[in-house]
Formats: structure tokens, sequence, C-alpha cells
């Protein structure tokens, strides 16, 4: 049995790239099911030198935004 979804044109072409010429979206969708709970077995592996970096490269990003949106 198929179904019908829809789906934003970023989520098609993202699915699509995934999907190459070999897979179906179906085979895709199915192998990124629960991938997100895969992230967790990484928590608490970072640094506290890797997380100051990545919140400097947070601010600076959100400075730049900022600058943006004034201009």
């Amino acid at each position: 049995m198929s179904k019908n979804i829809t789906i934003s044109n970023d989520a098609y072409h993202f699915l699509k790239k995934i999907k190459g010429d070999e897979k179906s979206f179906s085979d895709v969708i199915l192998s990124l099911k629960g991938k997100r709970a895969d992230v967790m077995k990484y928590a608490g592996s970072m640094e506290e030198a890797d997380l100051q970096s990545v919140e400097d490269v947070r601010e600076d990003m959100r400075d730049d935004w900022n600058e943006r949106e004034i201009a």
C-alpha cells in the first residue's frame, strides 16, 4: 500500500539527494527513522574548549545577523 504525503521543496530536495538512483523515498525515510535518538550517545563527549568554540561562533553569527537586520 502507498500513501501520498505533502512535503516542502526543501524536504523533497534533501530526500532526493540522499536517495540517489538506487533507493526509494520510502527506503530513505525508513533509514532516517531513529537517527535522532542516536545523537544522545554523544552527549557529554565535547570538551569544554569545544563548547566554548561553538558558543563563540554562535555569538559571532548572531552579531552578523543583527547587523544585517539594521542595515
